[in-house]
């Protein structure tokens, strides 16, 4: 995979038309030249990654950005320190989407996972009476409109347009349903 950036140089001025090119041919994490860290402009790439704000592909604490090459030009400003292949779930054109119930230090207690979300899909009943402290939702890389009531009624909020990998929800409850915003092409067939 290459990846190519314009970035911001050591002294913090964007220069025009610069390019830097980092490749990986292993498929693993690659960490990103000290040069290139501070993105601000455009990333292309020849496949799907991930770019993460943490070293050897971590988060620390805030989740990446999914940038896929059909995509055109993804247009990036933050301290990114790595990247990494997209997952299976993250490469194809599907809306795949776990809700997730997270305890009081951020982790996981319980998933949701919804495949190839085609319509509007509802949360399960279980998540509004839920005991959990907040709500995640694992967008890999998807944008999603999500509803205050069943059915995708109500006031709607999307969520996952600039390619961001996860967001919190808040409370159970605050969310009922959820549909893809751009209804994949496989669901016309």
């Amino acid at each position: 995979m290459v990846l190519g950036v314009n970035s911001k140089n050591y002294f913090n001025s964007f220069v025009p038309g610069y390019m830097s090119e980092v490749s990986s041919f292993n498929g693993e994490c690659t960490r990103l030249p000290t040069w290139v860290k501070d993105i601000s402009g455009s990333v292309k790439t020849s496949e799907c990654i991930t770019m993460h704000h943490g070293n050897d592909c971590n988060s620390d604490g805030v989740f990446g950005s999914v940038i896929r090459p059909e995509g055109g030009q993804f247009v990036a400003s933050g301290h990114f320190k790595s990247f990494s292949d997209c997952t299976n779930l993250e490469k194809g054109t599907e809306v795949n989407v776990d809700l997730e119930e997270l305890d009081e230090s951020f982790q996981s207690t319980a998933a949701y996972p919804f495949r190839d979300v085609c319509t509007c899909r509802n949360f399960p009943n279980a998540v509004k009476q839920s005991h959990a402290n907040l709500l995640g939702l694992r967008l890999y890389g998807n944008c999603v409109y999500l509803y205050d009531q069943k059915n995708c009624k109500g006031s709607r909020k999307s969520f996952g347009e600039d390619g961001i990998s996860y967001t919190y929800l808040g409370k159970p409850g605050s969310f009922q349903s959820f549909q893809p915003c751009d209804i994949p092409p496989q669901c016309f067939q």
